[in-house]
């Protein structure tokens, strides 16, 4: 016999954060504004994202042994949308959604979806402060996202892509060009508010 805590309040099980639509890089930005003389420019995309048990429950001791996958796979599907203004304000939306996901059993309310979902959708501003990304060795870049709780839609967190709480992030990028070279680096603060999960408790013989 086992016992299990029942404490699942809602959370985005994902961590995958696709770059703003234009940007060179799939997962580290690139700033994009549009080409050379637009002062107004339109992106759009698609990201597909797969994770291996990216929610698995052990005992109290830790025993991968008897590890059980709440969600053994799980695939995600990102739309995305940009919109960018005299080549420095860039405007995004990148909207996630759940297209499989399978697993072992219910623990403490978590279970894998049985069914497509949506995701919580990420709407975000970033402004060119110095340099272009693309045209220039170094260029810095800052923004700020807001992630719009997808059970205002009618979605609840039986999708595991939607947190019940805030969450919202503030963030800073450095890119540049050398030739054919092209990097970036970036940092931030990210809020969430405080979420609890389901635990295995320790075994009951």
């Amino acid at each position: 016999m086992t016992a299990w805590a029942q404490s699942a309040a809602g959370w985005a099980v994902d961590r995958y954060e696709p770059t703003p639509a234009g940007d060179v890089f799939f997962a580290s930005p690139f700033p994009w504004y549009g080409a050379p003389g637009q002062s107004f420019a339109l992106r759009g995309g698609l990201t597909f994202d797969y994770a291996r048990n990216p929610v698995v429950a052990t005992d109290a001791s830790g025993n991968s042994d008897r590890a059980i996958p709440i969600i053994a796979n799980m695939a995600v599907l990102h739309a995305q949308f940009g919109v960018a203004f005299a080549r420095r304000v860039g405007v995004h939306l990148s909207l996630p959604v759940g297209l499989f996901q399978d697993g072992q059993r219910s623990v403490g309310g978590l279970a894998s979806a049985s069914a497509p979902g949506l995701g919580d959708p990420r709407l975000g501003v970033r402004v060119r402060v110095h340099g272009e990304a693309d045209r220039a060795p170094v260029s810095l870049h800052v923004g700020a996202d807001l992630y719009v709780n997808a059970g205002l839609f009618g979605f609840t967190r039986a999708s595991n892509l939607t947190d019940e709480g805030f969450r919202g992030r503030m963030h800073f990028t450095l890119a540049g060009r050398g030739g054919p070279v092209r990097w970036s680096f970036g940092g931030g603060l990210h809020f969430r508010s405080e979420e609890h999960t389901s635990e295995l408790q320790s075994p009951c013989n």
